[in-house]
C-alpha cells in the first residue's frame, strides 16, 4: 500500500521534477495509508496528515526530496545506493585514521602496561588478577597469539619492545574493534529511520573525534569495549525497526544479536552494565505498552515476554559466565592474582603451593586462615595500631601472600601450664624444650657441651673484632647460626627478633620453612589434632600477639565488637580463646577434625559468644585500605562467618595426599566478581597523592582536561587523550537542546500547536530519548563513584552524545531547501575534520618539543603543551 501526496506544479517545478512528475503532479511513497493534498510544501503536506502517517519519517522525506544535486551522477549513485557507499567510504577512512602510522612509538604506552602483560597470561599460563571480566583481556591475549608473541615481555611502562616482537599487529588487531565503530554509527542511524545525511554525520562524528582515535591505537581494553557498545546499539536500533514485524527472521536476528552483544559488552568491563540498563529500560516501556493492547491475544503477549527474557537475560549471562569459564580453563598455572581466589582454586592450578602441608591441624601448626565468604581474604595483623576504641594492634583481612598473614594454633594458656606441668611429672630430670627437637638430633645439653668444649676459634666462624669496635644491638639474637642455642631464648625479646632466631635456630637443626615445628611441641609425644569444639589461642607469629577481642566497638562496623592483637603469647586472658565450630566439610571427616582447605569452620569467642567475620568492609587509610575484621554479636549464618586454612605447615606432621580437590565453577565465579568489585572499590584517590592524569566527570562534557599518555620529553613520540573539542562541545548542547526541545514541544502540543506530525514527533521522541538514557546511564553513575577517574571513563557516554547531533539536524531541517541540507550537512563534516586535523599531533603522535603547540591550548586546564 502507497501514501500519494499530490503537489502543485509550481512545487514540484521547484523542486526539479520531472515531466512525468509534472504531468501527474503525485509522489508515491511507501506507508501505510492514501491521502491527497492540494498545495503547500511537502513538509506542510506531511503535518496535515496527522495520526494516519505514523510511518512517513524523516528518511521517506528525504527521499522524496528533488534537487539540482540529484542530476551529478556520484550523488544520483549515493542516493540509490548510499547504504551501501556511505558506510563504505567511512570504514575505509577508519582504518586510515586508527591505523595511520600506529607503530610509531615502540614503547609501552599508557595502559598497555597493564592489558599487555594481562593478555600475555593466556600464552604463558600464569592465573592474574584484575578489576575487569576477562573477555577483552582473552582478546588482547589472542591478538598476541596471532602476532607470534610467547608472552615472556613483561610489558613495562615506557620499556621498548623487543625487535623480534610484533607489537604493531596487536596494536592492529585492537584497532580494529574501535573501526567497526564507524561503520556500526552509521547503521545504527538508520536503523533509527534518520536520513542518510544525518547518519553520514553520526559516522563521521565518531570517525573524527581525536580521543575515539587514539584510545584505539593501543594494546587496551577501551577499543573492545566501545567496539562492543556500538555493536549492542545497533542491534537495538535494529530490534526497534522491526517492532511491527514481531517474531520475524529480521525481528529474532536483532533480537538475538541485542543479547548477544550485550553480553559481549559486559563482559569486557562492568561499564558494559549500562549499556544492559539501557535497553532494559526500552524492553520495559514496550511490554507496558503492549500490556495495554487489548487486542494482543495473552499468549501472544507471554510470549513476548518469555523471548525477551531469553534473549535479553539468559543468553548475556551465559556469555559473561563463559567468559570466566574459559579464563578458568586457559590460566591453569599459579600466577600472583591466586591469593584472590577461594583456597580450593587455588590448589587445582599447576604449580601451587597450597594443599601441600598436612592434612589435619594440630596444636602447634602454623597455619594461614581464608575467610570463606565470597571474595574474602586472609587474616591478617601488622604492628599498626587502631587509632581509636582500644587502640590494640589491628586486625584484618588482605588479599596477597604475605608473612603476616601466619598464625599459629596455640593451646589455651591454662592448658598448656598444666601440659608442662605433666611433662616436668613425666621427665623431672629433663630440661624443657624451649625449642623444637627432631627425633633421632643430640639433645640440646649435649649440643651445648659440644660446643662449650671447643676452642673459641673453633665455636664460631666470625674473624675477632678490633678491639672497642660497637657491638650490634640485640648480639645474643645476631650470632652466627652454629652458635646459637636455646638459652639464648627470652620471651622478652623484640618480636623481630625472637622470629629471626627460631629460623636461625631451625636453619642450625636442618629444618625448612615447611618443617616448622612449634616451641610448645614435643616431639616424643603423640599429636593433638584440632577438632570440632575445641578453644584454642591464634598467635600472631610476626609480632608474637594473640588474636583478642572485647566488648569494644569496631572501628568501622560500630554495632559490632572489635577484633585485636593484644598481649603476647605467654601472657594473656580468656579474650584470647575461641571456639572451633565446624560448619561443613567438602570430604567425609568422621573425626571432626579440622582438614587442610575441606573444612569450614567458625571461630566462637568464648567470653562474648561473638562470631570472627569479615564483611568486606575496607578500612580508612589507616587501615591502609585492608579489610574490617569483626565479632559478629548476632549469629546471621552468613558465609562472611566462615573460615578455612589455606595453608599449613607442621614438621611433625606427614604432609598431606597427593590428590587435589575440586572447586565448583559456580563458587569460583561468584568468589572472582566480589574480588574484582572490592578491588574495584579499593581503586580510590590518594589524598596525599596529587594525580595528574586524574579528572572528575565534571570535566568531561566540556573535554576540559585530557591525559597525557607518555612521558613528555622534548624528543619522544608523545600521544594525548585529547578529544575533538568541536565535537565533545557540541554534542554536549545536542543533549541540553534535546531536553529542553522536549518540553517546549510538549507544551505546544498541549495547547494543539502541532508543529511536526504524529510520525516525527515520535521518531524525534523516541531516538532523542534514547541517546539521552544511554548518555545518563553511562555518564551519572560516575558521580557516585568513589574511585579514582579518568577521561576515558566518558568514552562510551561520548559514543551516545554524538547522536544527540543528526537527530537535531533531522528535525529542524526539515523544511531546509534540500540544496541547503546537503550544504550544511557539507559544511559541518569539513568544520568537525578541520578540527580533527588541528590536534591530529596529539592522535597520531609528535616527537617535537610540546612548546611548539603551546598556542592550541585553548583551556588552561588542557595539559598537552608546556609553557615556552
Amino acid at each position: 500500500m502507497s501514501v500519494e501526496i499530490s503537489a502543485d506544479s509550481d512545487n514540484l517545478r521547484r523542486r526539479g521534477a520531472t515531466g512525468k512528475q509534472k504531468a501527474n503532479g503525485s509522489l508515491n511513497k511507501a506507508g501505510n495509508g492514501h491521502v491527497s493534498h492540494e498545495d503547500g510544501d511537502l513538509f506542510d503536506k506531511y503535518d496535515k496528515l496527522g495520526s494516519k502517517s505514523k510511518q512517513v519519517t524523516f528518511d521517506d522525506i528525504e527521499d522524496s526530496e528533488e534537487g539540482w544535486w540529484v542530476e551529478l551522477p556520484y550523488l544520483q549513485a549515493i542516493r540509490k545506493h548510499g547504504d551501501i557507499i556511505l558506510p563504505l567510504f567511512l570504514f575505509v577512512a577508519a582504518c586510515f585514521t586508527r591505523l595511520y602510522k600506529i607503530g610509531w612509538s615502540n614503547e609501552v604506552v599508557w595502559d598497555e602496561a597493564h592489558f599487555g602483560k594481562f593478555g600475555s597470561y593466556y600464552i604463558k599460563p600464569f592465573f592474574y588478577h584484575d578489576v575487569h571480566p576477562p573477555l577483552g583481556k582473552m582478546l588482547v591475549g589472542f591478538g598476541g597469539y596471532l602476532s607470534g608473541s610467547n608472552g615472556t615481555f613483561k610489558y613495562g611502562s615506557g620499556s621498548p619492545f623487543p625487535d623480534d616482537m610484533n607489537f604493531s599487529f596487536q596494536r592492529q588487531w585492537n584497532a580494529w574493534f574501535g573501526i567497526i565503530m564507524i561503520p556500526l554509527a552509521y547503521g545504527t542511524a538508520r536503523n533509527f529511520r534518520l536520513t542518510k545525511k544525518a547518519s553520514w554525520l553520526a559516522g563521521i562524528l565518531v570517525l573524527l573525534d581525536n580521543a575515539f582515535c587514539v584510545i584505539s591505537r593501543f594494546i587496551l581494553l577501551d577499543s573492545i569495549l566501545l567496539g562492543f557498545t556500538s555493536l549492542a546499539f545497533f542491534f537495538f536500533s535494529g530490534f526497534h525497526k522491526n517492532r511491527d514485524n514481531s517474531f520475524g527472521a529480521e525481528w529474532w536476528f536483532y533480537l538475538l544479536g541485542t543479547g548477544f552483544s550485550l553480553g559481549l559488552v559486559s563482559s569486557v568491563k562492568w561499564v558494559g552494565f549500562f549499556m544492559v540498563a539501557t535497553v532494559g529500560l526500552y524492553t520495559i516501556e514496550d511490554l507496558y505498552e503492549k500490556w495495554g493492547d487489548y487486542k494482543m491475544p495473552k499468549v501472544v503477549y507471554a510470549f513476548h515476554w518469555i523471548s525477551r527474557i531469553a534473549a535479553l537475560i539468559v543468553i548475556p549471562m551465559v556469555v559473561y559466565m563463559f567468559s570466566f569459564y574459559l579464563h578458568f580453563k586457559y590460566l591453569s598455572h599459579s600466577g600472583d592474582g591466586d591469593s584472590n581466589m577461594p583456597s580450593l582454586f587455588q590448589a587445582s592450578l599447576e604449580g601451587s603451593s597450597i594443599g601441600k602441608g598436612p592434612r589435619t591441624i594440630a596444636f602447634g601448626s602454623k597455619v594461614t586462615i581464608k575467610n570463606a565468604g565470597f571474595g574474602g581474604s586472609l587474616l591478617h595483623s601488622h604492628s599498626s595500631s587502631y587509632p581509636e576504641g582500644s587502640k590494640q594492634q589491628q586486625i584484618t583481612t588482605y588479599g596477597h601472600k604475605d608473612d603476616n598473614n601466619d598464625w599459629i594454633v596455640v593451646r589455651p594458656h591454662n592448658a598448656l601450664k598444666k601440659l608442662n606441668e605433666e611433662r616436668q611429672l613425666r621427665e623431672p630430670k629433663a630440661k624443657l624444650q624451649r625449642r623444637d627437637q627432631i627425633p633421632g638430633q643430640p639433645e640440646e645439653a649435649e649440643v651445648k657441651a659440644e660446643s662449650e668444649a671447643k676452642p673459641e676459634s673453633e665455636s664460631t666462624n666470625e674473624e675477632p673484632k678490633p678491639e672497642g669496635e660497637a657491638q650490634p644491638e640485640n648480639e645474643e639474637a645476631k650470632k652466627q647460626d652454629d652458635d646459637i642455642s636455646e638459652e639464648d631464648y627470652d620471651p622478652n625479646l623484640d618480636p623481630e627478633v625472637l622470629r629471626e632466631m627460631d629460623e636461625r635456630l631451625q636453619k642450625k637443626k636442618g629444618i625448612h620453612k615447611d618443617q616448622f615445628i612449634d616451641s610448645d611441641e614435643d616431639a616424643s609425644e603423640p599429636r593433638e589434632y584440632i577438632k570440632n569444639g575445641d578453644v584454642i589461642r591464634l598467635v600472631h607469629v610476626a609480632t608474637n600477639r594473640n588474636l583478642h577481642s572485647h566488648n569494644v566497638k569496631a572501628p568501622v562496623t560500630d554495632k559490632e565488637n572489635e577484633v585485636s592483637a593484644y598481649l603476647e603469647r605467654n601472657f594473656g586472658d580468656d579474650n584470647d580463646l575461641w571456639i572451633v565450630e565446624i560448619w561443613d566439610d567438602l570430604i567425609d571427616n568422621p573425626t571432626k577434625r579440622v582438614q587442610l582447605l575441606s573444612t569450614q569452620f567458625r571461630l566462637k569467642h568464648l567470653s562474648t559468644g561473638c562470631y570472627l567475620g569479615a564483611y568486606g568492609v575496607r578500612l580508612p587509610e589507616w587501615g591502609f585500605g585492608q579489610t574490617e575484621v569483626i565479632c559478629k554479636k548476632k549469629d546471621d549464618r552468613s558465609k562472611s562467618l566462615v573460615w578455612n586454612v589455606e595453608d599449613h605447615w607442621n614438621g611433625l606432621l606427614d604432609p598431606a595426599p597427593a590428590e587435589r580437590l575440586k572447586s565448583p565453577f559456580f563458587k569460583d565465579f561468584v568468589h572472582l566478581n566480589v574480588a574484582m568489585w572490592s578491588s574495584n572499590n579499593a581503586l580510590i584517590p590518594d589524598s596525599d597523592h596529587d594525580d595528574q592524569l586524574a579528572s572528575q566527570p565534571y570535566h568531561w562534557p566540556f573535554m576540559l582536561k585530557g591525559i597525557r599518555m607518555c612521558g613528555w620529553g622534548d624528543n619522544k613520540v608523545k600521544y594525548n587523550m585529547f578529544g575533538n573539542p568541536l565535537i565533545w562541545w557540541t554534542s554536549t548542547l545536542s543533549l541540553i537542546f534535546l531536553t529542553l526541545s522536549f518540553g517546549a514541544y510538549i507544551i505546544r502540543r498541549s495547547r494543539k500547536n502541532n508543529d511536526w506530525t504524529e510520525a516525527n514527533w515520535e521518531q524525534y521522541t523516541f531516538v532523542g530519548k534514547q541517546v539521552l538514557v544511554g548518555w545518563f546511564f553511562h555518564y551519572i553513575p560516575f558521580y557516585i563513584m568513589g574511585r579514582v577517574m579518568y577521561v576515558h571513563h566518558y568514552f562510551p557516554a561520548l559514543y551516545f552524545a554524538v547522536f544527540g547531533i543528526p537527530v537535531i539536524f533531522d528535525a529542524f531541517t526539515v523544511k531546509f531547501n534540500p540544496n541547503t541540507k546537503l550544504i550544511l550537512c557539507a559544511v559541518l563534516t569539513l568544520t568537525y575534520l578541520a578540527m580533527f586535523y588541528y590536534f591530529s599531533e596529539l592522535t597520531f603522535g609528535m616527537d617535537f618539543p610540546s612548546k611548539e603547540i603551546y598556542h592550541k591550548k585553548w583551556v588552561s586546564s588542557w595539559n598537552f603543551a608546556d609553557e615556552p
